[in-house]
């Protein structure tokens, strides 16, 4: 788990923003969000925690079943926090599924790596019907792609032929390199240690392939409220 000093750093961390948020009460101010709002969103099933208050009685006593009544939320600010999870699938993992919204899962173009999907996809449908129920998939990475060697471009196939027609596997492949394995040994983000290597230019891709797939979920959303 987390230790104690290590929760205490992140207590004393504090968003800066480049520009203030506008409110909607008027006037400027630094603001990671304005509030829920009273337009309705959505409902999801109700599980045990949730607020009762939130509860849709008449559905209850239409379906002799809880919902719980979901309402829009008025954000100019977006923060996305990305947590990097171990290979394994012990405690920390499956807290780190428990807190997210959505996942994206890299996966090596190497046998053993490929196989493990599975098991990984198999833990994720557990969480999501157990503990999160909000948790989705973004996507499968492949990552140390050699395309050098025909095993890595068949492993790379075949993942894309099996899991492609069911869940998205992201066009940018991050390739091998050796410039990308020195960083753990150098405390440094591949932006820093190699900005111009071929590893941080498919980074830069996966980050626009990622935002265009958050731009069209957000058009969906607006397209249904309409």
């Amino acid at each position: 788990m987390l230790s104690e000093a290590f929760l205490q750093r992140l207590d004393a961390l504090q968003l800066a923003m480049r520009a203030p948020a506008r409110g909607g009460a008027g006037g400027l101010r630094r603001s990671r969000a304005l509030g829920s709002s009273v337009e309705f969103s959505d409902f999801r099933e109700y599980a045990p925690g949730d607020d009762l208050r939130r509860v849709d009685w008449n559905a209850y006593a239409r379906f002799d079943r809880l919902f719980l009544k979901l309402f829009m939320e008025e954000q100019e600010t977006t923060v996305h926090i990305l947590l990097d999870c171990s290979p394994s699938l012990g405690m920390l993992t499956i807290n780190a599924l428990t807190a997210a919204d959505r996942i994206v899962i890299p996966v090596q173009a190497q046998y053993l790596s490929a196989k493990g999907v599975e098991q990984l996809l198999g833990t994720v449908a557990r969480v999501k019907r157990n503990i999160n129920h909000k948790l989705k998939i973004d996507g499968v990475l492949l990552t140390m792609v050699d395309s050098r060697t025909n095993n890595s471009k068949e492993i790379a196939s075949l993942l894309r032929s099996t899991y492609g027609p069911k869940i998205k596997v992201f066009d940018t492949e991050i390739p091998r390199s050796v410039r990308a394995a020195e960083i753990s040994a150098e405390g440094k983000s591949i932006f820093e240690h190699d900005p111009g290597g071929k590893v941080a230019a498919a980074y830069h891709a996966l980050t626009k392939e990622v935002l265009h797939l958050e731009e069209q979920r957000q058009k969906h959303k607006s397209d249904l409220l309409r």
